[in-house]
Protein backbone atom coordinates (compact mmCIF):
# COMPACT_ATOMS: atom_id res chain seq x y z
CA UNK A 1 0.00 0.00 0.00
CA UNK A 2 1.28 3.41 -1.00
CA UNK A 3 2.35 5.42 1.99
CA UNK A 4 0.95 8.93 1.65
CA UNK A 5 3.22 10.17 4.42
CA UNK A 6 6.38 8.99 2.66
CA UNK A 7 5.12 10.52 -0.59
CA UNK A 8 4.41 13.89 1.06
CA UNK A 9 7.83 13.90 2.71
CA UNK A 10 9.52 13.20 -0.63
CA UNK A 11 7.50 15.99 -2.25
CA UNK A 12 8.49 18.39 0.52
CA UNK A 13 12.19 17.51 0.24
CA UNK A 14 12.33 17.59 -3.56
CA UNK A 15 10.20 20.67 -4.18
CA UNK A 16 11.72 22.75 -1.38
CA UNK A 17 15.23 22.07 -2.61
CA UNK A 18 14.06 23.21 -6.05
CA UNK A 19 12.36 26.24 -4.48
CA UNK A 20 15.59 27.10 -2.67
CA UNK A 21 17.39 27.14 -6.02
CA UNK A 22 14.54 29.16 -7.59
CA UNK A 23 14.67 31.63 -4.72
CA UNK A 24 18.37 32.15 -5.35
CA UNK A 25 17.68 32.54 -9.08
CA UNK A 26 14.82 35.01 -8.55
CA UNK A 27 16.91 37.11 -6.17
CA UNK A 28 19.80 37.10 -8.65
CA UNK A 29 17.53 37.96 -11.60
CA UNK A 30 15.87 40.83 -9.75
CA UNK A 31 19.28 41.98 -8.56
CA UNK A 32 20.51 42.13 -12.16
CA UNK A 33 17.45 44.18 -13.15
CA UNK A 34 18.07 46.49 -10.18
CA UNK A 35 21.70 46.89 -11.22
CA UNK A 36 20.69 47.73 -14.79
CA UNK A 37 18.17 50.24 -13.48
CA UNK A 38 20.78 51.84 -11.22
CA UNK A 39 23.24 52.07 -14.12
CA UNK A 40 20.63 53.85 -16.23
CA UNK A 41 20.10 56.38 -13.44
CA UNK A 42 23.74 56.89 -12.46
CA UNK A 43 25.52 56.63 -15.81
CA UNK A 44 23.01 58.28 -18.12
CA UNK A 45 21.01 61.49 -18.05
CA UNK A 46 17.67 59.63 -18.07
CA UNK A 47 15.59 60.70 -15.08
CA UNK A 48 14.56 58.19 -12.41
CA UNK A 49 10.89 59.11 -12.89
CA UNK A 50 11.07 58.21 -16.59
CA UNK A 51 12.78 54.90 -15.79
CA UNK A 52 10.09 54.13 -13.21
CA UNK A 53 7.53 54.22 -16.02
CA UNK A 54 8.96 50.99 -17.47
CA UNK A 55 11.02 49.52 -14.60
CA UNK A 56 9.31 50.50 -11.32
CA UNK A 57 11.69 50.39 -8.37
CA UNK A 58 8.99 48.98 -6.07
CA UNK A 59 8.43 45.98 -8.36
CA UNK A 60 12.13 45.18 -8.47
CA UNK A 61 12.48 45.46 -4.69
CA UNK A 62 9.41 43.26 -4.21
CA UNK A 63 10.96 40.60 -6.46
CA UNK A 64 14.17 40.64 -4.40
CA UNK A 65 12.18 40.38 -1.16
CA UNK A 66 10.12 37.54 -2.64
CA UNK A 67 13.27 35.62 -3.60
CA UNK A 68 14.78 35.98 -0.13
CA UNK A 69 11.50 34.96 1.51
CA UNK A 70 11.29 31.97 -0.81
CA UNK A 71 14.70 30.75 0.33
CA UNK A 72 13.74 31.06 4.01
CA UNK A 73 10.43 29.28 3.45
CA UNK A 74 12.15 26.45 1.57
CA UNK A 75 14.57 25.85 4.46
CA UNK A 76 11.69 25.87 6.98
CA UNK A 77 9.81 23.36 4.79
CA UNK A 78 12.74 20.94 4.68
CA UNK A 79 13.21 21.10 8.45
CA UNK A 80 9.46 20.67 9.04
CA UNK A 81 9.32 17.62 6.78
CA UNK A 82 12.29 16.14 8.59
CA UNK A 83 10.70 16.45 12.05
CA UNK A 84 6.99 16.32 11.19
CA UNK A 85 6.16 13.82 13.96
CA UNK A 86 7.45 16.02 16.77
CA UNK A 87 6.05 19.24 18.22
CA UNK A 88 8.87 21.30 16.70
CA UNK A 89 8.21 19.81 13.28
CA UNK A 90 4.51 20.59 13.51
CA UNK A 91 5.28 24.18 14.47
CA UNK A 92 7.63 24.53 11.51
CA UNK A 93 5.04 23.03 9.17
CA UNK A 94 2.38 25.46 10.42
CA UNK A 95 4.76 28.38 9.90
CA UNK A 96 5.66 26.96 6.49
CA UNK A 97 2.02 26.67 5.43
CA UNK A 98 1.30 30.24 6.55
CA UNK A 99 4.37 31.60 4.76
CA UNK A 100 3.48 29.62 1.67
CA UNK A 101 0.04 31.18 1.51
CA UNK A 102 1.57 34.65 1.77
CA UNK A 103 4.22 33.93 -0.87
CA UNK A 104 1.68 32.43 -3.28
CA UNK A 105 -0.51 35.53 -2.95
CA UNK A 106 2.50 37.81 -3.52
CA UNK A 107 3.61 35.85 -6.57
CA UNK A 108 0.13 35.92 -8.09
CA UNK A 109 0.04 39.67 -7.43
CA UNK A 110 3.46 40.07 -9.09
CA UNK A 111 2.26 38.06 -12.09
CA UNK A 112 -0.84 40.27 -12.36
CA UNK A 113 1.29 43.43 -12.16
CA UNK A 114 3.56 42.16 -14.94
CA UNK A 115 0.55 41.35 -17.13
CA UNK A 116 -0.91 44.82 -16.56
CA UNK A 117 2.41 46.59 -17.20
CA UNK A 118 3.32 44.62 -20.32
CA UNK A 119 -0.19 45.09 -21.68
CA UNK A 120 0.06 48.81 -21.02
CA UNK A 121 3.42 48.98 -22.82
CA UNK A 122 1.97 47.05 -25.77
CA UNK A 123 -0.91 49.55 -25.99
CA UNK A 124 1.56 52.42 -25.87
CA UNK A 125 3.63 50.77 -28.59
CA UNK A 126 0.53 50.34 -30.74
CA UNK A 127 -0.48 54.00 -30.27
CA UNK A 128 2.94 55.25 -31.30
CA UNK A 129 3.18 52.89 -34.27
CA UNK A 130 -0.27 53.90 -35.57
CA UNK A 131 0.44 57.62 -34.99
CA UNK A 132 -2.31 57.96 -32.39
CA UNK A 133 -2.21 60.68 -29.79
CA UNK A 134 -0.24 59.45 -26.79
CA UNK A 135 -2.30 59.49 -23.60
CA UNK A 136 -1.30 61.89 -20.86
CA UNK A 137 -0.63 58.93 -18.53
CA UNK A 138 1.90 57.61 -21.06
CA UNK A 139 3.98 60.78 -21.27
CA UNK A 140 6.55 59.33 -18.86
CA UNK A 141 7.02 56.28 -21.13
CA UNK A 142 7.36 58.56 -24.14
CA UNK A 143 9.96 60.63 -22.27
CA UNK A 144 11.87 57.46 -21.34
CA UNK A 145 11.96 56.32 -24.98
CA UNK A 146 13.00 59.75 -26.21
CA UNK A 147 15.68 60.18 -23.51
CA UNK A 148 17.05 56.69 -24.15
CA UNK A 149 17.23 57.37 -27.88
CA UNK A 150 18.90 60.76 -27.46
CA UNK A 151 21.49 59.67 -24.91
CA UNK A 152 22.25 56.13 -26.11
CA UNK A 153 22.14 56.53 -29.89
CA UNK A 154 25.31 58.01 -31.44
CA UNK A 155 25.01 61.68 -32.30
CA UNK A 156 25.35 60.96 -36.01
CA UNK A 157 22.16 58.82 -35.85
CA UNK A 158 19.92 61.43 -34.25
CA UNK A 159 21.08 64.95 -35.05
CA UNK A 160 21.06 64.34 -38.79
CA UNK A 161 17.93 62.15 -38.73
CA UNK A 162 14.68 63.14 -40.40
CA UNK A 163 13.07 63.85 -37.01
CA UNK A 164 15.50 65.79 -34.86
CA UNK A 165 14.21 65.78 -31.28
CA UNK A 166 17.54 65.62 -29.47
CA UNK A 167 19.70 68.45 -28.25
CA UNK A 168 22.84 68.47 -30.43
CA UNK A 169 25.00 69.41 -27.43
CA UNK A 170 23.96 66.32 -25.39
CA UNK A 171 22.98 63.80 -28.08
CA UNK A 172 24.86 60.49 -27.81
CA UNK A 173 26.88 61.52 -24.76
CA UNK A 174 26.05 58.25 -22.94
CA UNK A 175 26.41 55.95 -25.94
CA UNK A 176 29.61 54.36 -24.62
CA UNK A 177 28.33 53.65 -21.10
CA UNK A 178 27.62 50.12 -19.85
CA UNK A 179 23.97 51.03 -19.31
CA UNK A 180 23.46 51.93 -22.98
CA UNK A 181 25.53 48.88 -23.88
CA UNK A 182 22.58 46.75 -22.74
CA UNK A 183 20.70 48.09 -25.77
CA UNK A 184 23.47 47.44 -28.28
CA UNK A 185 21.20 45.24 -30.43
CA UNK A 186 18.59 48.01 -30.54
CA UNK A 187 20.85 51.01 -31.16
CA UNK A 188 21.04 50.96 -34.95
CA UNK A 189 20.87 53.79 -37.43
CA UNK A 190 17.42 52.66 -38.61
CA UNK A 191 15.96 52.43 -35.10
CA UNK A 192 17.52 55.70 -33.95
CA UNK A 193 16.15 57.65 -36.89
CA UNK A 194 13.06 58.77 -34.93
CA UNK A 195 11.01 57.98 -31.82
CA UNK A 196 8.47 55.93 -33.72
CA UNK A 197 11.15 53.56 -35.04
CA UNK A 198 12.90 53.40 -31.67
CA UNK A 199 9.78 52.73 -29.56
CA UNK A 200 8.93 49.21 -30.74
CA UNK A 201 12.35 47.55 -30.16
CA UNK A 202 12.76 49.23 -26.76
CA UNK A 203 9.27 48.21 -25.58
CA UNK A 204 9.78 44.66 -26.88
CA UNK A 205 13.16 44.46 -25.08
CA UNK A 206 11.59 45.53 -21.77
CA UNK A 207 8.50 43.33 -22.15
CA UNK A 208 10.56 40.24 -22.91
CA UNK A 209 12.33 40.55 -19.56
CA UNK A 210 9.19 41.43 -17.64
CA UNK A 211 7.36 38.39 -19.06
CA UNK A 212 10.20 36.09 -17.94
CA UNK A 213 9.73 37.37 -14.39
CA UNK A 214 5.93 36.97 -14.64
CA UNK A 215 6.07 33.41 -15.98
CA UNK A 216 8.68 32.53 -13.38
CA UNK A 217 6.41 33.83 -10.60
CA UNK A 218 3.32 31.89 -11.66
CA UNK A 219 5.26 28.63 -12.18
CA UNK A 220 6.77 28.90 -8.71
CA UNK A 221 3.32 29.67 -7.25
CA UNK A 222 1.88 26.47 -8.79
CA UNK A 223 4.77 24.40 -7.42
CA UNK A 224 4.30 25.93 -4.00
CA UNK A 225 0.62 25.03 -4.06
CA UNK A 226 1.67 21.37 -4.27
CA UNK A 227 4.00 21.74 -1.30
CA UNK A 228 1.26 23.50 0.67
CA UNK A 229 -0.96 20.45 0.19
CA UNK A 230 1.93 18.15 1.14
CA UNK A 231 2.64 20.11 4.34
CA UNK A 232 -1.04 19.88 5.35
CA UNK A 233 -0.92 16.13 4.69
CA UNK A 234 2.12 15.76 6.96
CA UNK A 235 0.41 17.76 9.70
CA UNK A 236 -2.64 15.50 9.56
CA UNK A 237 -0.51 12.37 9.33
CA UNK A 238 1.53 13.39 12.37
CA UNK A 239 -1.65 13.71 14.45
CA UNK A 240 -2.94 10.38 13.17
CA UNK A 241 0.27 8.57 14.14
CA UNK A 242 0.02 9.96 17.66
CA UNK A 243 -3.55 8.69 17.92
CA UNK A 244 -2.56 5.28 16.55
CA UNK A 245 -0.02 4.88 19.35
CA UNK A 246 -2.93 4.41 21.78
CA UNK A 247 -5.65 1.78 21.77
CA UNK A 248 -8.75 1.59 23.98
CA UNK A 249 -8.31 -0.35 27.23
CA UNK A 250 -10.59 -3.17 28.29
CA UNK A 251 -14.16 -2.87 29.57
CA UNK A 252 -14.58 -0.50 32.50
CA UNK A 253 -11.60 1.67 31.57
CA UNK A 254 -12.17 5.19 30.35
CA UNK A 255 -8.64 6.35 29.59
CA UNK A 256 -6.72 4.90 26.62
CA UNK A 257 -3.56 3.01 27.44
CA UNK A 258 -0.52 2.64 25.21
CA UNK A 259 -0.18 -0.72 23.52
CA UNK A 260 2.24 -2.91 25.46
CA UNK A 261 1.76 -1.03 28.71
CA UNK A 262 0.34 -4.12 30.51
CA UNK A 263 -3.23 -2.79 30.70
CA UNK A 264 -6.07 -5.11 29.78
CA UNK A 265 -6.89 -4.97 26.08
CA UNK A 266 -10.28 -5.47 24.55
CA UNK A 267 -10.94 -9.10 23.56
CA UNK A 268 -7.91 -10.45 25.45
CA UNK A 269 -7.99 -12.32 28.79
CA UNK A 270 -6.26 -10.76 31.75
CA UNK A 271 -3.39 -12.88 33.07
CA UNK A 272 -2.71 -12.91 36.79
CA UNK A 273 0.56 -13.99 38.36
Amino acid sequence: MFDVCVSSTCIMYTVNIVLLALGIALTALAGIVKTHRSELIEKTNISASDIDAVMPADDVNMAIAGGCLLMVVALVGVCGARMYEGACGKTLLCIYALFMLVVIVLEIAAFAMVIVLTGHLDDFNSDVTSNKQVKQADKAILNFVNDTRCFCCPKSYTVTASEVTCNPSTAGQDADTSACGLLKDIVTEANCANNKAFTKPVVNWINARLRVVGIFSIVVALIQLCTLCASCCLLCRGKQKKQDAFQPAGPGYQNPQPVGSGAAQSGKPVMYA
